[in-house]
């Protein structure tokens, strides 16, 4: 008994002794986190030297005409068995009647959805057993057609895209797609404060019933018929027409493939010079449209400006490059690095075919927007007031020779370079020795084009955002006169049309 007594004694007091014994101890605490170790590399210490000047061939344009007048501007490239080729005409949205604006751009997107007696679906899958690539596409000048494609499936890739051509399936049911893809696209932009910014700004800048200042609407848009777009393909000649190919072909090998298949496609009275009025901006200094809600403003500031032709391109260019065109440029390090208003900000010219404007443009932060724009109008003011500084400079110049070997290096690449030179009525030649021409720009120079052709004032100012937050100060700034004589603020709609405030 007296055994038996002692082992449950025993038994207890190790269960008791068990339960009393303390849990295990936490597990440590992990170090804390520590910064990142840079490397103490003494080069880093110092921003690398730009490499050597690049030598750049320019190519050989060779120029020619087809049996039906068409100008041909060809690129011999044999080093890949492709071919690519762009029929640019003349005809082009500005043109497009009144109250039917879109015509041009969905005409040539019909044209797209395949030739007569095609569906689309078939149309897509012949140009995939190709391997090419067949695009229409409208301008605000010209319409195009370009053909990339290995140069061993030259003809029937030819044959393919010139039926979509000169012989289209022209389908209501195409039409009905191709207008709703763009009355949704337009809905999209207009919800948008940077794409109504972009799309309002050149009406306001041409101003008035210049051709640049079309805008398509969604009414617009509507009222393009399946017989506005046949009446339109009357007007697709080859009148003024230009061909620009590069790639692997010669001469007479493009005469034999493109002659036979265009002999029939003849231009019809004589060519229409385009003449293009010069800008008149539109009455105000300051326009304003109304996004509630918006938090970000589209903000730009610009003026009419040189031509591409202008004899001081050069310095022009790079001016604009040190005052915005750059991400190094001014008014991107104020904006985005010095003041945090924007992701990002831009400045420099716009090129049309005889006329041209300055534009500097950000989309801000909504309640900085007012700041924003005194300090636009602050690094204009600045950049006529003072030469560059040599790093500034520097820095453009070098990284704008750098770049032009890469304008030559593809195929796309060379044939948009030329087809530019000739869009602007450039000699073909234009681009021997222009390395040395911007290494010899100076800063005097810079700063002397900087006095030409940036203003003072009467400034053209469209600000696209929230009118709760953003008006008030912008109201300030018209009474101010920062922009220009206009002391008030003109309200407008998305398409530009007034609003009474």
């Amino acid at each position: 008994m007296r055994t038996r007594t002692t082992i449950l004694i025993a038994l207890t007091l190790a269960l008791v002794t068990a339960c009393a014994t303390p849990p295990p101890p936490p597990p440590p605490e992990p170090p804390a986190p520590t910064g990142p170790v840079w490397p103490e590399e003494a080069f880093r210490a110092e921003q690398p030297d730009a490499g050597p000047q690049p030598s750049v061939t320019i190519p050989s344009v060779e120029t020619f005409q087809l049996d039906n007048g068409i100008s041909v501007y060809l690129v011999e490239n044999h080093a890949l068995p492709t071919v690519t080729m762009r029929l640019r005409m003349n005809v082009g949205g500005m043109y497009d009647p009144a109250r039917k604006e879109g015509l041009n751009v969905i005409h040539m997107e019909l044209l797209d959805q395949g030739p007569k007696g095609v569906s689309k679906v078939e149309y897509e899958t012949r140009k995939a057993d190709l391997g090419a690539r067949i695009n229409f596409a409208g301008g605000t000048h010209t319409s195009s057609l370009t053909i990339s494609t290995l140069k061993r499936q030259l003809e029937p890739s030819l044959d393919l895209a010139l039926e979509a051509l000169l012989k289209p399936g022209l389908r209501k049911e195409d039409l009905a797609r191709v207008k709703q893809r763009h009355l949704a696209s337009l809905a999209q932009q207009l919800a948008s404060p940077q794409n109504i910014g972009y799309r309002l700004y050149p009406a306001l800048m041409y101003g008035g019933k210049h051709p640049y200042s079309k805008l398509a609407t969604e009414k617009s848009l509507q009222a393009i018929s399946l017989r506005d777009c046949k009446a339109y393909t009357r007007k697709i000649t080859p009148a003024g027409a230009e061909l620009f190919v590069v790639g692997d072909i010669t001469a007479e090998e493009l005469k034999a493939a493109w002659n036979p298949r265009v002999k029939g496609w003849r231009a019809r009275g004589r060519q229409v010079k385009q003449i293009i009025p010069e800008a008149k901006p539109r009455e105000g200094n300051i326009f304003f449209v109304d996004v509630p809600g918006a938090v970000q403003s589209q903000v730009m500031v610009g003026h009419p400006g040189p031509s591409r032709q202008d004899k001081d391109y050069v310095a022009n260019m790079l001016m604009a490059q040190i005052l915005g065109g750059s991400f190094s440029s001014r008014i991107n390090m104020n904006l985005r690095e010095k003041n945090g208003f924007a992701y990002g900000a831009r400045a420099g010219f716009n090129y049309m075919r005889t006329t041209g404007y300055f534009s500097a443009r950000s989309s801000v932060k909504a309640d900085t927007t007012s700041k924003a724009l005194r300090e636009i109008a602050k690094e204009i003011k600045m950049m006529r007031e003072a030469p560059p500084s040599s790093e500034e400079l520097t820095r453009e110049v070098r990284g704008h020779v750098l770049t032009m070997p890469a304008w030559f290096a593809t195929s796309g690449g060379t044939l948009n370079t030329f087809s530019n030179l000739v869009f602007f009525g450039l000699p073909l030649n234009y681009f021997e020795g222009y390395q040395d021409k911007v290494m010899a720009v100076d800063a005097a120079t810079v700063h002397a084009a900087a006095q030409d052709k940036l203003r003072e004032s009467d400034f053209t100012v469209l600000i696209v955002g929230d009118a709760e937050t953003v008006l008030p100060d912008l109201e300030k700034i018209a009474a101010e006169g920062l922009f220009g004589p206009s002391k008030a603020v003109v309200h407008l709609d998305p398409n530009g049309n007034p609003v009474k405030k």
